[in-house]
């Protein structure tokens, strides 16, 4: 029996909202898209406005923007004699 509760209800990110988010996570590596915390502290407080506005719509059901859909990744081989 898998139990459910009541949705949880958010309110909209503001792009001061998504500022704070990303000082109070200090420094960390970057994601699959090369971005990392610092650079994100770079941005003005517009940038902002419009990331948190694109994550707004996608949490209504919009679809993500098909650039990002893509990341890049580096992948190893298990051990050095292996080769693709």
């Amino acid at each position: 029996m898998v139990k459910s509760r009541t949705e949880f209800q958010v309110d909209d990110l503001k792009g001061e909202d998504f500022m704070n988010i990303n000082h109070e996570a200090g420094h960390s590596a970057g994601g699959l898209d090369g971005w990392t915390t610092e650079d994100l502290g770079l941005i003005t407080l517009k940038a902002a406005e419009l990331i948190a506005s694109m994550f707004n719509a996608i949490e209504k059901g919009a679809p993500w923007h098909k650039v990002m859909r893509q990341a890049k990744a580096a992948l190893f081989a298990k051990n050095a004699k292996e080769k693709r």
